[in-house]
């Protein structure tokens, strides 16, 4: 027989028992429904953590920091009897780092350090903010992208992040909580300004001090999601002043280094292939591919056990493939012997029955993942809802359903291949049946 006629005759033999399959492929769609509902809930954590992840800073921004542990590992003990570092950024370890291949940039950073300090611009005021310094002419090797202004810094002069503007209030008429209404805070434009830095300190004689910098603010960074928007870049040596002034010690870096360098890579390749030269080097990292890569691996165990909660349901349903196409033996064995007897092989009769049972999967399948996908939309639309109350004004929804584009012809195949093989027994069987005691059967 032809493989078209073994095709017409397995339909036919399915429209037959039309009541049986459609009970039998209800247990295949709950199972290809579930693991479609199951692994896409795993994609859709999987892409929101790596976006929380993202939001930290860029792929290619790698941050160094010098090793303080001692040689072979361990805790280094503190006190005097510390040893000195074993890795130090250098101005010299600096100009190594900017001659390896793929890197666009190596800037060194400074935080401020200790006291108080108040921010002014005309009767606008602020708590306070993040500052870093870092050498003037070296910001544009970061790649910050700029909403306004130009990316370069001179003294008396800084680069802002784009929410900084909203950490400012007019004393005399401060924003008010309404809780009715969504409390959005606003921001007021600083470019171009000049703002004043108020810092304090307690003198040694127990009295208190105040010292006024003036620093105009000339670019605003575009909108990053990460620490970045809260931050104020000036000049390094406008930093250090403030910490020496703060502090009372001026830093000597040609000795003892810089606290962290940035180092940016051209390509997230090469942020990959950095990340492990400079942990060759002795020194501390942090970069979110880092974190990118264990949340990968955590998610890829996680989704091959949701993935396999849902091939139970599918095994399950294999039983009942089997148990359809057994009982569909006795109903036809006289129809079996018949065959025989006009010359069907057992080949043919083997693929009649494989084709029947992968029909069934196939058709299971189909209807699970449409099932599934609508299932998870729904369930995507309630948990994205609930977890959207917790996020930002004006952000985007998280989506923590989401269905890969590989999902839906693995699940129809997977779910074919259950049928194909739970129907491997049945027609096996049916091949050894003799068509002289078949033909007797009434």
């Amino acid at each position: 027989m032809s493989l078209f006629e073994l095709f017409r005759l397995a339909i036919h033999n399915l429209l037959r028992m039309r009541a049986r399959v459609v009970m039998t492929a209800i247990g295949v769609v709950i199972g290809t429904a579930a693991v479609v509902i199951l692994m896409s809930l795993g994609e859709g954590l999987q892409r929101e953590s790596l976006r929380g992840i993202e939001q930290m800073g860029s792929l290619t921004e790698l941050q160094v920091f010098p090793n303080f542990a001692p040689p072979g590992g361990g805790v280094a003990p503190a006190g005097p009897q510390a040893p000195a570092r074993r890795a130090v950024l250098t101005e010299n370890v600096l100009a190594e780092f900017r001659k390896l291949e793929g890197v666009s940039g190596v800037v060194p950073q400074l935080r401020l350090e200790g006291g108080n300090m108040e921010m002014r611009v005309n009767r606008l005021i602020s708590g306070g903010a993040n500052m870093i310094g870092m050498p003037a002419d070296q910001i544009d090797k970061l790649g910050y992208a700029v909403a306004t202004g130009t990316l370069r810094l001179s003294p008396g002069t800084m680069v802002i992040g784009w929410r900084v503007g909203e950490q400012f209030f007019d004393p005399v008429n401060p924003p008010r909580y309404d809780p009715n209404r969504p409390f959005v805070q606003p921001r007021h434009e600083l470019y171009g300004k000049t703002m004043s830095l108020i810092l304090n300190k307690t003198a040694e004689d127990g009295k208190p001090v105040e010292r006024v910098m003036r620093m105009r603010v000339v670019a605003v960074l575009k909108e990053s999601g990460s620490e970045r928007d809260s931050t104020l870049y000036v000049p390094q040596n406008d930093l250090v002043d403030i910490n020496q002034w703060f502090g009372g010690r001026r830093p000597n870096f040609t000795r003892d280094g810089y606290p962290q360098v940035i180092v940016r890579a051209a390509t997230v390749r090469d942020a990959e292939r950095l990340i492990a030269i400079v942990k060759e080097r002795g020194f501390q990292i942090f970069s979110p591919l880092e974190f990118i890569k264990q949340i990968q691996q955590t998610f890829a165990v996680i989704q091959a056990v949701l993935g396999g909660i849902g091939a139970i349901a599918l095994i399950v349903a294999a039983f009942g493939i089997a148990n359809t196409m057994v009982m569909a033996i006795y109903e036809r064995t006289r129809e079996i012997g018949l065959m025989k007897a006009v010359g069907a092989s057992d080949r043919d009769v083997l693929l009649v029955f494989l084709i029947e049972a992968a029909s069934i999967g196939l058709l299971g399948g189909i209807f699970g993942v449409l099932f599934g996908w609508l299932a998870g939309e729904a369930v995507g639309g309630i948990l994205s809802g609930v977890l959207a109350q917790g996020a930002q004004p004006g952000g985007a929804p998280p989506d923590v359903v989401i269905m890969p584009g590989w999902l839906p012809p693995f699940a129809i195949a997977f779910a074919t291949l259950i049928g194909l093989l739970s129907g491997l027994y049945p027609a096996v069987r049916a091949t050894r049946l003799d068509p002289i005691v078949a033909l007797r059967q009434q």
